[in-house]
C-alpha cells in the first residue's frame, strides 16, 4: 500500500516532534533551540525527499542520526 502525500507528511511531522521532545529532554534545550537544530538538519533535509524512505524508519532511528550530525 502507497501512502499519499498527506500521510507520509503526518508521519515526517511525528518525526520532528518526537527529535524536539528528545533534544529538550535529554539535551536541556528550549523548544525553539530544538526546532531550530531539527530544521536546520541534514536529517531534516533529507526526511523531506519522500523518495528515499527515510520517513519509515522510526523516530528513535531519525533522532540518532540528528545527533550523529554534531
Amino acid at each position: 500500500m502507497e501512502l499519499t502525500k498527506e500521510q507520509q507528511q503526518f508521519i515526517i511531522n511525528c518525526d520532528v516532534e518526537h527529535m524536539v521532545y528528545r533534544l529538550c529532554e535529554e539535551e536541556g534545550m528550549g523548544i525553539e533551540d530544538a526546532f531550530e537544530k531539527v530544521y536546520n538538519s541534514t536529517i531534516y533535509r533529507i526526511l523531506q525527499d519522500t523518495g528515499n524512505g527515510l520517513y519509515e524508519q522510526s523516530a528513535d532511528y531519525l533522532y540518532d542520526r540528528l545527533m550523529r550530525e554534531g
